[in-house]
């Protein structure tokens, strides 16, 4: 079994599962469900004997599905957050967001409230990314305006220098010619 942090705690305590097991139960079942060992839900909800401890299939599901979703989103955070986070978060902050969203939108216990400001953070980050995504093209298009400005500058600065040394091979070869006669 491989080492895993301590998990994150449950922003709901209202489960049966927190009645019903202490913290180091409940520490045991976390790491069996999120280390998949046994493998399937089923297979830990009878390893851990919960119809015995009168937790319902339902409730131990609802749980172990919010488990796993806050362990994948500490997990989707951790690996989005190196040194490029920055330049990440706004494209990964309305996925995240709409991650969390669904599971609140199928958990029946879920406050209107929270469901709003899910819906409300979701709409935000999509628009900071799009803001953000209109403000780089716009700094793109004037920095291609500006890089073009320069290479004409620069064109026009070569063909001068060209015409200059022209007439400069010119002159000398009708000094070098006047010379000879």
């Amino acid at each position: 079994m491989c080492e895993q942090p301590e998990p994150i705690p449950m922003p709901e305590k209202n489960s049966s599962i927190f009645q019903k097991l202490d913290s180091d139960q409940r520490r045991k079942l976390d790491h069996a469900i999120i280390d998949r060992d046994p493998p399937t839900l089923k297979a830990v909800y009878e390893k851990f004997q919960l119809a015995e401890l009168e937790v319902s299939r339902a409730a131990f599901y609802r749980y172990a599905r919010r488990r796993r979703s806050l362990i994948a989103t500490r997990d989707f955070a951790e690996l989005a957050l190196p040194e490029e986070a920055e330049e990440q978060i706004p494209d990964m902050m309305p996925s995240l967001i709409a991650h969390r969203l669904l599971d609140a939108l199928a958990d029946e216990s879920t406050s209107p409230r929270t469901i709003t400001s899910l819906v409300n953070a979701w709409r935000t980050t999509v628009q900071i990314r799009n803001n953000r995504d209109i403000h780089r093209q716009r700094l793109t298009t004037e920095k291609d305006r500006k890089h073009n400005r320069e290479m004409k500058e620069l064109n026009e600065l070569l063909r001068q220098y060209t015409k200059v040394v022209r007439e400069e091979q010119h002159n000398r070869a009708t000094q070098h010619g006047e010379s000879q006669t």
